[in-house]
C-alpha cells in the first residue's frame, strides 16, 4: 500500500519499529472526501478511541497540560492517559502516560492530518520526572488520517520502541518488558490494527 510522504513520522534509530495501515476506497472524490473527515474527527476523538476499537483494547483519556480530564481534539502539550487491561503501571497510579509532541494539518497535495506522541511522566504529579509508560523517552507513536485519490488510508507508526527500564523496582521493570516486548511481538500492532480498522468502519 503507498502511503502519502510527509506524515512527520520520527527517524528510526533503535529498537523496533512497526507501520500499521487500513485503507477504504470510494466511487468519487466527494463520497472519498466526506468520508475522511468522519475518519479525521474519530481519529482526533481519543476518548473514545476504546469504542473504535473494540471492548478489547487499552483505555484512553486525553488530558490537558495540567493533568485534567478533557473532552476535545488534541493539542501539542497535551497528554493521553493509556489504561493497559491487565497490566497496570505501578508507578503511575496504574496508568501509562504519553505527551503530544506535534501536530499536524494539511490540504496539499491532498487533506491529511496526523500527530505524535512520545512517553512521558505522569502530568498529575508535579515533582515526578520518571518516565510513566512501557517504552522508553524516545519511542513515538504518529496517528495519521489521510486522502489519497479516491481512498482514505488509517495509519499508525511506531518508532525506536525499546523497554522503559530505568525505574527502581524490581516489578516496574518487569512489567514494563512484558508489556513492551508484548507490544513488539504484535500485541501493540493488534492494538493499532482495531483503532485503524474502527475509524475506517463503515457508516451504519
Amino acid at each position: 500500500m503507498k502511503i502519502q510522504d510527509n506524515l512527520n513520522v520520527p527517524k528510526q534509530n533503535q529498537g523496533a519499529s512497526h507501520d500499521t495501515h487500513e485503507k477504504r476506497c470510494f466511487d468519487n472524490a466527494q463520497l472519498a472526501q466526506e468520508f475522511f473527515e468522519i475518519a479525521k474527527n474519530r481519529l482526533l476523538n481519543i476518548n473514545h478511541w476504546k469504542e473504535i476499537a473494540g471492548e478489547l483494547g487499552s483505555e484512553f483519556k486525553l488530558l490537558k497540560k495540567d493533568g485534567e480530564h478533557i473532552n476535545r481534539n488534541p493539542e501539542m502539550g497535551d497528554f493521553v492517559q493509556i489504561s493497559v487491561p491487565g497490566l497496570s503501571n505501578p508507578t503511575a497510579d496504574g496508568h501509562d502516560y504519553v505527551q503530544v509532541m506535534e501536530v499536524h494539518e494539511s490540504q496539499t497535495p491532498q487533506p491529511k492530518i496526523s500527530f505524535t506522541v512520545r512517553p512521558c511522566s505522569n502530568p498529575k504529579v508535579e515533582e515526578d520526572r520518571e518516565i510513566a509508560h512501557f517504552y522508553g523517552l524516545y519511542a513515538t507513536s504518529t496517528f495519521a488520517v489521510q486522502l489519497q485519490d479516491n481512498c482514505v488510508i488509517a495509519s499508525v507508526h511506531g518508532r525506536n520502541e525499546l523497554p522503559q527500564t530505568t525505574v527502581e523496582g524490581f516489578t516496574e521493570k518487569l512489567r514494563n518488558a512484558l508489556v513492551a516486548v508484548g507490544g513488539i511481538l504484535g500485541a501493540g500492532k493488534i492494538q493499532w490494527k482495531l483503532l485503524t480498522a474502527g475509524v475506517l468502519q463503515e457508516i451504519d
